[in-house]
């Protein structure tokens, strides 16, 4: 993500930016002690839970768990890519951009292209009532779409023309460079240029805050490809971005549960049905970022994908994915429509009560995972139920929440016929010590001095340029804490939020986020004493750990040189 910014600048930017000013522009802060507090402005909230801290120069929310600093707050609220969060923190900072980054950041100001795609919006709109659209208009009908949900969600009509959106456009003042970096039109040699959707019904994606960000054009006939997306752009990131999201929070202040579905059509079928919390992926698999936003709204996710190989593949993949991530508060279910049918043509055929009913039959995760996982597998065979501990075991290993962990690995047990206890050790067995088993760590299970440990280095980064106590061991869970320390050693001006910032693409982000906003509940003059006491006891304690067991293992066969030089150490390490 950062690879063409210097590391040196993004710190600049980050050091010469109050976080406070950042987010007051749009969230009305009111300063409670040394901090500032809000309604979170990322899931709906009667009780201000979202808290700045001017000291750390981060945010937090105690209610959905989103934080980070100021370029994750224009990330996360103003939908910036990250080139463009530093480049528009750089300019309020009135710092010079490197040509590295003028040369990533996008062409034109975004909100040049929000106005863009409104007016290309309103364009397809208007063409939609014209008499050329008859054979769209009834294309619509026939799926059973009525003109408020078409209105609903701005439907539209591009004509058969190669140039009828650009001369509008143009008349509305934008250049040709305006229209490509869009995505609206396709470059052509000699500066000239044809519109990229043609004779195509149009399916305007919206962001969050109802901007018009992208397009899906459908094919009326028979023809290839039958659905055109618009590319990457700088507004527009199929990763992040979910079709009907805007619509489905605009009508739902309090989601219960989302049905995520794969297609425009699907949605739309939904919606004009009465099933109104319903999303969709844009041509694209589930992603993380996609699980992540829609867990800022709801609880529960329920995956409702076509009825055949693809739809399970597709489900799968998104079980895999939310796995690492997923915690014991949160619910995944999986609906399995049957073969050839699709959530357009099964709620247009059966209808709502028929839909709502099937969807209260859905998978469980658990029952979904030991399914995908034990197909072909006849389990009265003590191999085949081995093959399916085996299968198991990679995906198990994976997650951080233990809770959940230890909830599959019991109904696992079922199957495989051994007790959830042996399953579980099984999993700490096969997950070797070293730097990869890191990403698996969640925080939450570290013992409390290394948690404390933490906690103070990322809120007082400065106290950690006191500790001398060696961090030695092997144990996974101290390399954090080393790669903390030796950050500080080498930056010492380093801040809470730069730290943050250098695990911005990393397992622990969320988890190192709400490390650094938890009250410490320690008075700030005995800080330094408390950090080097729980370093001085977590060694202690790893110490005494290792000897015993090369103790106990001496007593039983004799120790190798190299076991027994690394028991000398961990005695003089004690």
């Amino acid at each position: 993500m950062t690879t063409h910014i210097p590391r040196e600048f993004i710190d600049q930017v980050l050091n010469q930016t109050n976080i406070v000013d950042v987010i007051d522009n749009v969230v009305s802060l009111k300063k409670l002690g040394a901090n500032y507090k809000a309604c979170c402005p990322f899931h709906d909230e009667k009780s201000p839970s979202f808290v700045v801290s001017p000291a750390k120069q981060i945010y937090h929310c105690f209610g959905c768990g989103v934080g980070g600093n100021a370029i994750s707050f224009l990330i996360e609220h103003d939908h910036m890519s990250f080139i463009d969060a530093i480049t528009e923190l750089a300019k309020r900072a009135h710092l010079t951009i490197p040509q590295s980054v003028m040369q990533a950041a996008p062409v034109k100001p975004r909100n040049d292209l929000y106005e863009l795609m409104q007016q290309a919006t309103q364009f397809y709109e208007m063409q939609l009532k014209d008499a050329q659209a008859a054979r769209a208009k009834a294309y619509l009908i026939n799926r059973g779409l009525s003109g408020v949900v078409a209105k609903q969600f701005s439907l539209g009509f591009a004509p058969n023309s190669w140039d009828a959106l650009i001369q509008h456009l143009r008349d509305q003042k934008f250049s040709l460079e305006d229209m490509i970096t869009a995505g609206l039109v396709t470059p052509k040699d000699h500066n000239k240029a044809f519109d990229k959707f043609r004779d195509r019904i149009m399916f305007p994606i919206h962001d969050r805050q109802g901007r018009v960000i992208a397009f899906g054009g459908r094919i009326i006939d028979q023809g290839e490809p039958k659905y055109l997306n618009s590319p990457e752009t700088p507004i527009f990131h199929k990763s992040n971005e979910l079709y009907g999201i805007y619509q489905c929070l605009k009508l739902h202040k309090n989601l219960e549960e989302v049905i995520l579905v794969e297609g425009y059509m699907d949605v739309l079928a939904l919606v004009q049905q009465g099933v109104t919390n319903v999303v969709g992926t844009l041509g694209t698999a589930t992603t993380e970022q996609h699980l992540q936003l829609l867990f800022r709204y709801t609880d529960k996710l329920i995956f409702c994908f076509d009825g055949d190989s693809a739809g399970k593949k597709a489900a799968w993949r998104a079980l895999t994915i939310a796995l690492p991530k997923l915690k014991s508060n949160k619910t995944l279910r999986f609906v399995f429509l049957p073969e050839n049918e699709d959530p357009d043509t099964f709620i247009r055929q059966k209808g709502k009560a028929h839909f709502d009913a099937t969807l209260q039959q859905a998978s469980t995760l658990s029952e979904f995972f030991i399914q995908h996982l034990s197909e072909g597998l006849n389990l009265n065979i003590a191999d085949n139920r081995a093959q399916l501990l085996h299968n198991a075991n990679q995906f198990l290993q994976t997650m951080t929440d233990v809770q959940l962990q230890r909830i599959l690995c019991q109904e696992l047990s079922h199957q495989v016929r051994l007790p959830a206890s042996e399953i579980m050790a099984m999993i700490k067995t096969s997950s070797a010590p070293g730097s990869a088993i890191l990403s698996r760590i969640s925080l939450s299970t570290m013992p409390s001095n290394l948690r404390k440990a933490l906690a103070i280095i990322l809120q007082y980064p400065s106290h950690a340029l006191s500790i001398t106590t060696p961090i030695v061991g092997a144990s996974p869970n101290h390399l954090l804490l080393k790669q903390l320390l030796a950050l500080i050693h080498d930056h010492p001006a380093i801040t809470t939020s730069g730290i943050l910032e250098r695990w911005r693409d990393e397992a622990e982000w969320k988890e190192l986020i709400a490390l650094s906003a938890q009250p410490l509940l320690i008075a700030e003059k005995g800080l330094e004493q408390e950090l080097q006491d729980a370093i001085y006891k977590m060694v202690s304690e790893e110490a005494s750990q290792q000897i015993d067991a090369l103790i106990a293992k001496a007593q039983k066969v004799p120790l190798t040189d190299d076991e027994k030089q690394r028991l000398n150490q961990w005695l003089k390490t004690r």
